[in-house]
C-alpha cells in the first residue's frame, strides 16, 4: 500500500507541475498585455518623462512649446507612433523625425514650416499627416510614396498646385469620390492657381476640398482642435 501511495503521489505531482506552469504563464501573459495596453494609451507631455523609458513611449504631445528645435533624445523613441508638435517655431524642418520608423500620426500645425524635405518618404507607416497653418509652397514627390496615408491636411499654406502624383494616395479618407474623379482630370497646367485672383471658383473649390475637406473624419477634427490650442 505504501508503494501504491507513493506512485499515486508521484503521478499527481507530475500532473500538477504542467498545470501550475500553465497557470503561471497565463497570469504573466495577462499582466504583460495589460502593461502593453497601458503604455499604448498613455500620452506623454514632456521629453524628460518620455526619456525615462523611451522604448515604452507610443504617444507624445509637446504642443505649444514654441521652441525652434526639437528637444534632445528624439531618436531614442524607437516605438513612437503618435506625435504632436503643434505651435513650434522651427527654423528648419527637424529631420531627426525621419528616424521614427513606426510613426503613424504626425501633427505639426502652426510651426512656421516652409519646406518639407524628401526624407518624409522614410515614414512609411504614416496614416495621418497634418501641416496645417504653415508656409509650405510645394509638396515633395516623396510625400506621395506614403501609400498608407489616410489623411493629409495642408490647409492654410501657400501650396498652389495639386501634383498629379496625389492620385497614388488611394487610401486618403479626405478625398470624396466626386473630387477624386475631377482631380484625376487635373494637371498642374490645367488646374488654376486657386489662391490667384480671378481663378475659376469651381476649380478653386475642388482644389481646396481635394487637399483639405473640413470635418470629413474624426482624425481631421482632432487635428483642427489641436491646431487651435494656445
Amino acid at each position: 500500500m505504501a508503494s501504491l501511495g507513493n506512485l499515486v503521489a508521484g503521478v499527481a505531482h507530475e500532473i500538477n507541475n504542467p498545470i501550475g506552469f500553465l497557470n503561471g504563464s497565463i497570469s504573466n501573459g495577462k499582466d504583460y498585455v495589460q502593461d502593453l495596453l497601458e503604455y499604448a494609451t498613455q500620452e506623454y507631455t514632456s521629453m524628460a518623462a518620455a526619456l525615462k523609458a523611451p522604448e515604452k513611449v507610443y504617444k507624445l504631445s509637446l504642443n505649444g512649446q514654441k521652441a525652434k528645435q526639437l528637444p534632445a533624445g528624439f531618436t531614442q523613441l524607437t516605438n513612437l507612433q503618435e506625435l504632436n508638435l503643434g505651435n513650434f517655431e522651427f527654423e528648419k524642418f527637424p529631420e531627426e523625425l525621419f528616424q521614427l520608423k513606426k510613426l503613424e500620426w504626425l501633427n505639426m500645425p502652426s510651426c512656421k514650416i516652409k519646406r518639407i524635405p524628401e526624407g518624409i518618404g522614410a515614414l512609411k507607416q504614416l496614416k495621418t499627416l497634418s501641416f496645417a497653418h504653415n508656409d509650405i509652397q510645394h509638396l515633395p514627390p516623396a510625400l506621395f510614396s506614403l501609400e498608407g496615408l489616410e489623411l493629409l491636411d495642408i490647409n492654410i499654406n501657400m501650396v498652389q498646385d495639386i501634383p498629379p502624383q496625389i492620385k497614388g494616395l488611394v487610401n486618403l479618407e479626405n478625398r470624396p469620390a466626386a473630387d477624386r474623379r475631377l482631380a484625376e482630370q487635373a494637371t498642374p497646367e490645367s488646374m488654376p492657381r486657386y489662391r490667384q485672383t480671378g481663378a475659376d471658383p469651381m476649380a478653386r473649390d475642388i482644389a481646396r476640398r481635394y487637399l483639405h475637406p473640413p470635418g470629413t473624419c474624426a482624425a481631421h477634427r482632432q487635428i483642427t482642435s489641436t491646431a487651435r490650442s494656445p
